[in-house]
């Protein structure tokens, strides 16, 4: 289960005015940082956050959807990268947090959100994470019936009201990998729009419920801008019949995330077609059915964390076998960004020593687990690698850091950000000593 990639676009390099360069000593540059360097100072694995990007990528967002409908959120989606420093500054920069767990709740909390600024969305919220949620006053966008009811019995239990979404499943192929497809007809989330009416129906009973909005969510790397302008419609003419047949007027219409990493070497459409595909049909209904006032709510995750982070390894051991097959032994793979190894991601991958030097060998990229399909990158054009060479796997933001394993017992990489210049340890190097934490002898 892999994606296409284009491999000439995958080999080559592209320098990004202000992000990536090749500098003075013929080594691959981040936002003006010596990769080689960095490695050097704070070791590898090592992953390398740009502050200025992040905060480039969501304002960039931010303008192309309220340029187009002034009363657009961006929420910004945890799960794809939950690193408290990236969290910090999307907070800053006003963004919305969209959480998944208790664990992104607080995280939520303890970073500064306001609690009307947090969308509890999953399948399988726990009480503890409910309680919370009406306690911050997050919107809780519900994802079942059953569901539905333990809302209404903890609002009650805490004698307080409960704001809610209800997530409405309204079964669109986005024609991504499978395991990235949400709103499939044999889907696991939401309640499918058949049942939507009765859905809300119950709610309006409910005394310990305030009904706010809707949400859906139709995928992930969604690389193409159609499948938006489906659910867009079908979503907003079944806001047209909450208020026609039920006398509910909404105050929110939560599209989801999915918009796509703009990876250097797929056609990803322009970020304005994403824009209009959701924006056009969601103000022609809007108008259509007379709503009034309607917030409209993104989730984007990977769109703006996924070039906003480099991660660096070092070459170990070289094998260039009999057969042709070669194969460069890096310091960290499946445990620190398992989607490469499981082909859902492809990243770019350079030498960052050797980045004038001519390409000689056609060579995989492995780690050091004991696992087959520990493999970073395969077939890759680099020069002649040996032990200590630095290399770069590009725009590894999105799924990386927060999907991390101790697999083999190797401990979590360190984390640095570039400030303006300056850097600052953001996450620590695990020790050995980590691994144990929390465990006893018997």
């Amino acid at each position: 289960m892999e994606v296409e990639v284009d491999e000439t676009r995958l080999n080559q390099f592209t320098p990004e005015k202000g992000y990536y360069a090749i500098n003075e000593k013929g080594h691959l540059a981040f936002d003006g940082a010596d990769c080689v360097n960095l490695a050097r100072e704070f070791g590898t694995p090592l992953y390398v956050v740009s502050e200025r990007k992040i905060r480039e990528n969501y304002q960039a967002l931010v303008k192309a959807f309220t340029d187009v409908y002034q009363d657009t959120k961006i929420a910004y989606a945890y799960k794809a990268n939950p690193l408290m420093a990236a969290l910090q500054i999307l907070n800053e920069e006003g963004a919305l947090a969209e959480v998944i767990s208790t664990g992104e709740l607080f995280l939520a909390d303890v970073v500064g959100v306001e609690g009307s600024r947090i969308i509890l969305n999953g399948c399988n919220k726990d009480r503890k994470g409910i309680q919370l949620a009406i306690k911050l006053g997050a919107l809780i966008n519900v994802d079942s019936f059953q569901e539905l009811k333990m809302v209404e019995e903890e609002a009650a239990r805490m004698n307080m009201k409960a704001r809610i979404g209800i997530r409405i499943n309204p079964v669109v192929r986005t024609g991504t990998l499978s395991v990235w497809e949400t709103a499939l007809d044999e889907s696991k989330f939401g309640i499918r729009l058949e049942k939507g009416l009765d859905a809300y129906r119950r709610a309006k009973k409910m005394k310990n419920v305030d009904i706010i909005g809707i949400q859906t969510h139709i995928g992930s790397q969604i690389e193409n801008e159609k499948p938006y302008t489906v659910a867009t419609t079908r979503i907003m003419d079944f806001v047209g019949s909450l208020k026609r047949e039920l006398d509910i007027t909404l105050q929110v219409v939560d599209m989801g995330g999915g918009i796509a990493v703009p990876f250097s070497y797929i056609d990803r459409p322009p970020l304005s077609a994403y824009v209009h595909a959701i924006a056009d049909p969601f103000i022609e209904k809007r108008e259509e059915y007379d709503l009034g006032d309607l917030t409209l709510v993104l989730e984007p995750g990977g769109s703006i964390i996924g070039t906003s982070v480099i991660l660096l390894v070092t070459v170990g051991v070289v094998k260039r076998e009999e057969s042709g097959k070669k194969w460069a032994m890096a310091d960290g793979g499946a445990n620190i960004n398992l989607r490469a190894t499981q082909g859902w991601y492809v990243y770019q991958c350079f030498c960052c020593n050797k980045m004038t030097e001519p390409k000689k060998e056609t060579i995989n990229i492995a780690g050091p687990l004991c696992y087959a399909g520990d493999v970073l990158a395969y077939d890759r054009e680099l020069p002649h690698l040996e032990e200590g060479d630095v290399l770069a796997l590009l725009d590894c933001g999105a799924y990386t850091m927060a999907i991390l394993n101790r697999y083999n017992s190797y401990p979590f990489p360190a984390v640095v950000m570039l400030q303006k210049g300056k850097l600052k340890v953001v996450k620590r190097r695990e020790m050995v000593t980590d691994l144990f934490m929390g465990e006893e002898l018997i």
